[in-house]
């Protein structure tokens, strides 16, 4: 990625920390989700930005590719697990292994501790 792009996307280039790693970032399309993609992207992973927010995540990874970086959009509605399966299914499947996953996307509702919600009681809730 060359430093011009970074600075212009408001991110300095550091050491390559994640260089040849993927990094799937949920909720990437804008706010803290598209800071994160762009951090992990200028410290060399490759990123999948998944959201239900196409146009959005676009252009995250439109950002990362002019950065000169590796992105991918997977469309993801993280309330369904079999799309969050199918996510990690085409990481893995596109860069053949998934190194770090920042899980930002979510819903408001009752908090609950995640190690201990089956997925009947996460439906309930939401």
């Amino acid at each position: 990625m060359s430093l011009v792009a970074l600075t212009a996307l408001g991110v300095q280039k550091t050491e390559q920390w994640f260089e040849n790693q993927v990094a799937l970032v949920t909720g990437g399309c804008f706010g803290i989700g598209r800071a994160t993609a762009l951090a992990f992207a200028a410290r060399g992973a490759s990123v999948v930005v998944a959201s239900r927010r196409q146009a959005d995540s676009a252009e995250t990874v439109r950002l990362i590719e002019a950065a000169g970086g590796a992105a991918t959009f997977v469309q993801t509605d993280v309330r369904h697990a079999t799309q969050v399966e199918a996510l990690v299914a085409a990481t893995i499947a596109n860069y053949g292994r998934l190194d770090y996953a920042f899980n930002n996307a979510g819903i408001e509702g009752s908090m609950l501790v995640p190690s201990l919600v089956t997925a009947k009681a996460f439906a309930l809730h939401r």
